[in-house]
């Protein structure tokens, strides 16, 4: 693992992150979730590592599941907790101090846009809506 010298860790790529999980959701298939993917939510966002990459695909092959625990962590049931987290993580003056407030605001903003993925894509339907019905 690189070393990182006091408040200048290097900003997550959050255009990356949230790319991914929309894709992950648009295929309906967790194997899609990259490991860059996978080591920001179990870092970040509540989750365990669940061994490695292989064994949380399979933990969260009910997309349904995957995208409830997005917002809550799989510590919480409340739906803002990984909100909350990501305006600590921005936020926190020790957590600037240490990491640096770019990499502090990425991993908030990281957080922000994957937890919008996965609240949106609740509010989809799950079948395209049929073009007579559009009239």
């Amino acid at each position: 693992m690189p070393k990182y010298e006091e408040g200048k860790w290097k900003p997550y790529n959050v255009d990356y992150l949230e790319r991914n999980i929309r894709q992950v959701f648009r295929q309906g298939d967790i194997r899609l979730l990259t490991q860059e993917t996978y080591r920001f939510i179990t870092l970040n966002m509540g989750f365990i590592a669940h061994y490695d990459l292989q064994g949380f695909q399979c933990e969260y092959g009910d997309l349904e599941l995957f995208r409830e625990k997005l917002q809550t962590s799989e510590y919480s049931e409340d739906p803002d907790y990984n909100l909350r987290w990501a305006d600590q993580c921005e936020f926190d003056r020790d957590f600037v101090k240490w990491y640096g407030e770019a990499y502090c605001k990425s991993e908030a903003e990281g957080i922000r846009r994957i937890v919008a993925v996965a609240h949106n894509q609740g509010e989809q339907l799950s079948l395209p809506i049929p073009a007579w019905e559009l009239r």
